[in-house]
């Protein structure tokens, strides 16, 4: 039987009730905060989880400054002392930590000579420039270059560096990565340009985003590779070509792009989006794995939840592109959005007990999804004429029935369109929908 591992995510998300507290909070709170947090886990964990390897973890920017983005060097230290402090007291502990923004002052001679390293650490770099150059995401390597450049040109007495960096901690060790594709990494939470300074890519040692861990039951080796953010768009991590057990991206905003994964399991941990874990098909496992979860900024909530259901890449694919829909469509004047989110539901299900009809389902619903970028107020028509596929007899009969029924209401909420449901529905030859003539249907609402 494979080795177990037991994933627990710590949600830190935006719209948590406590969220707004928590950021006001100093860097030096939050650690304390997480390390008693991490403590009442793994007294949870040993009752649950006794053989399993714990692997604790939290999204990019998880410890902050008080309402900035950045800690200090001393903050960072007494970061990374706590946290080796927990692991080395539980022997099954790992924790990937989010990532910090830490920054640091240079002054005068020291300033220049840091300015030249950074410029070389830009350099060795150059190939997330190349990417970018040939994708459409915008040039965001290039433009913090040529910030390091018009500061070397106005020779300042003083600069701040800032490196944002992923930390994984295991028994007495400490591992690092650097992020190397940048977005915006000198905006502070309000939005304004961080003074004076400068974000510095990864240097060669700091750029590995693979690490090499143990089992603490059995001893196998574990090998995890993390991804910060923006990397992940340009496939960090799976240009790496290496054999991962576990894949975690670390975002403050992200979707998980199901080509760049790089393990048979992948782990999103975000500030906005819920928590997933991703199993990839067509990659044999080493290990048996599941994630449950904390929501430690929310009231009310138990210390673990789950576990959280396992998803397969177009399962992920179609459920955030079904999201995405919905996101669009809350102040649109056809309020679909809680028949959308009971279909969603709905689908996740169906998925569950047809898994073979997965790929079809989502090569047809994406092509949904963009068209209704376009036609967002035809929203109806664009929906039915690609999702109930009446050429396809494969749709499981419980979907379509899903689908009258959301359609019968809308009908009769707005009669002047009955003529477009009808038309669509008409191809299925299945139940007829029935409906009313749109005049007695005003007759009897007003009687």
């Amino acid at each position: 039987m494979p080795d177990h591992i037991c994933i627990v995510a710590i949600n830190l998300r935006s719209q948590d009730d406590r969220y707004a507290r928590y950021q006001q909070d100093s860097a030096i709170k939050k650690i304390h905060f997480l390390s008693q947090l991490i403590q009442r886990l793994c007294a949870e964990l040993t009752l649950k989880a006794p053989q399993s390897m714990w692997i604790v973890g939290w999204r990019e920017y998880g410890v902050t400054g008080a309402n900035t983005r950045t800690i200090t060097s001393a903050e960072k230290a007494a970061f990374k002392q706590v946290m080796l402090k927990l692991t080395q007291r539980y022997r099954q502990l790992t924790i990937i930590a989010g990532t910090v923004a830490s920054i640091k002052s240079f002054k005068n001679y020291l300033c220049k000579k840091r300015l030249r390293q950074i410029r070389e650490f830009y350099a060795s770099s150059a190939w997330i420039s190349q990417l970018e150059n040939n994708s459409e995401v915008g040039c965001e390597y290039e433009q913090h270059l040529k910030q390091v450049l018009s500061f070397q040109k106005m020779q300042l007495a003083r600069i701040n560096v800032l490196r944002n960096t992923a930390y994984v901690f295991q028994h007495q060790q400490i591992y690092r990565h650097d992020k190397c594709a940048p977005f915006a990494e000198n905006i502070d939470l309000d939005n304004q340009i961080i003074p004076f300074t400068i974000w510095q890519p990864a240097k060669d040692k700091n750029r590995s985003a693979v690490f090499n861990l143990t089992h603490p039951i059995s001893g196998k080796p574990v090998s995890i590779g993390v991804e910060i953010c923006r990397e992940h768009v340009f496939g960090v991590l799976k240009s790496m070509d290496a054999d991962i057990d576990l894949h975690f991206l670390l975002s403050a905003s992200m979707h998980i792009k199901t080509r760049m994964l790089a393990a048979p399991w992948t782990v999103h941990l975000d500030k906005y989006y819920s928590t997933k874990l991703v199993k990839n098909l067509n990659q044999p496992s080493n290990f048996m794995v599941d994630i449950h979860e904390t929501h430690p900024l929310k009231r009310s909530q138990p210390i673990l939840r789950g576990p959280i259901k396992i998803l397969v890449p177009f399962e992920h694919r179609i459920i955030c592109a079904l999201n995405e829909t919905i996101t669009n469509l809350s102040d649109q004047p056809y309020k679909l959005t809680l028949k959308l989110i009971a279909l969603r539901d709905e689908i996740i299900r169906i998925f569950a007990q047809e898994r073979e009809n997965i790929q079809w389902i989502c090569q047809d619903l994406l092509q949904v999804m963009a068209e209704t970028q376009n036609k967002i107020n035809d929203f109806p028509q664009s929906y039915l004429k690609f999702f109930l596929f009446p050429k396809k007899p494969s749709v499981p009969t419980n979907m379509l029935d899903n689908l009258k029924h959301m359609v019968q209401v809308e009908a009769a909420q707005h009669p002047h369109r009955l003529d477009v449901y009808q038309t669509k529905l008409s191809p299925l030859k299945r139940k007829t929908v029935e409906t009313e003539d749109p005049p007695a249907k005003r007759q009897k609402r007003l009687a």
